[in-house]
């Protein structure tokens, strides 16, 4: 990996430039993280110190840390209302590429994000933006060629069958969801997904290493299974399990988007599967310690990469 970056800088124009990192939010969100001077009380008023306003969704989250390693990225996602254009104001502001569409009607949700000095933050998510099947359509014939990764929850109203036609079409190299989105995911056999232990035990019955290797048996899709402050595993031919360091934690949401997008950064570069576990622990423990993906580093997840724990392999 070094040998080819260090040649990339060297010799920028006998290297072909890779393709860029496609990643469909199909239910996107305008992200309002509220932070509080003590943590939630119910029935009390809760005071609120700063406000933050960015574009979210998973793969939003996903995008910005891909962005932080050297990739290029773009953003795809269908809108709608007042909210959407703020979105979109929001991503150009963060100098996030976006390749955006907008619904005839409706309004892109809000997610109202808690967070308190400690413990994890309070979430209040809105349902989303109907599912517009024609916005979907012009969306996808708009965006660039590169390396197609669908992240988050589907928009109401998108059946498995919808979103069977749209993993049909267009073919992405992982997807990030859950519930039936991620057993339509599994019986399309793409090549990877990254469930979280509760949304593995949701589809096969258990949470455990055993239930994702007969998920893979199954699907023949790779799994990458996020655990929190445990680490993951990579089920496929191989199973590599990788644990991180003792770390503080600022705030874990959007640490599982982080280790997909580190995850998948690392195998792009030509990383064997084991060292792109690393850099996928490296990258979702670093998004938990420093409070959120917009805070990822490249020389973070380096240094962070070192600490990882030497990886098992079953």
């Amino acid at each position: 990996m070094a040998v080819s970056l260090l040649w990339r800088a060297a010799y920028p124009e006998a290297m072909p430039q890779p393709a860029p990192f496609v990643l469909l939010t199909p239910n996107p969100a305008l992200d309002r993280v509220l932070y509080l001077a003590r943590p939630v009380q119910s029935q009390e008023m809760q005071r609120v110190t700063a406000v933050r306003e960015q574009a979210g969704g998973k793969g939003v989250n996903a995008a910005r840390v891909l962005r932080a390693l050297g990739a290029e990225v773009v953003c795809a996602a269908v809108l709608g209302g007042f909210n959407g254009q703020k979105f979109a104001a929001l991503l150009q502001a963060e100098g996030l590429r976006g390749v955006l569409e907008y619904a005839q009607s409706g309004e892109t949700r809000e997610c109202q994000i808690m967070a308190s000095p400690q413990g994890h933050p309070t979430e209040v998510n809105e349902l989303g933006l109907p599912y517009d099947m024609a916005a979907l359509g012009r969306l996808l014939e708009r965006v660039p060629e590169g390396k197609r990764v669908i992240s988050g929850s589907l928009a109401p109203g998108c059946t498995p069958d919808d979103f069977a036609a749209l993993l049909r079409t267009w073919q992405p190299v992982a997807v990030d969801t859950s519930g039936a989105a991620l057993e339509t995911a599994l019986k399309s056999r793409v090549p990877l997904v990254k469930p979280n232990q509760a949304e593995l035990a949701a589809v096969a019955g258990a949470g455990d290493l055993a239930a994702a290797q007969r998920l893979y048996a199954q699907s023949g899709t790779r799994l990458l299974v996020t655990r929190g402050g445990a680490g993951a595993w990579l089920v496929g031919p191989e199973v590599w399990e990788a644990v991180p360091p003792q770390l503080e934690v600022s705030n874990p949401v959007g640490a599982g988007d982080s280790t997909l997008a580190g995850f998948l950064w690392a195998e792009a570069e030509g990383l064997p599967p084991q060292e792109a576990l690393r850099w996928a622990i490296a990258s979702g423990s670093v998004c938990a310690m420093l409070g959120g993906p917009q805070h990822v580093t490249r020389g973070a997840v380096e240094e962070m990469a070192g600490w990882v724990l030497p990886m098992v392999h079953y």
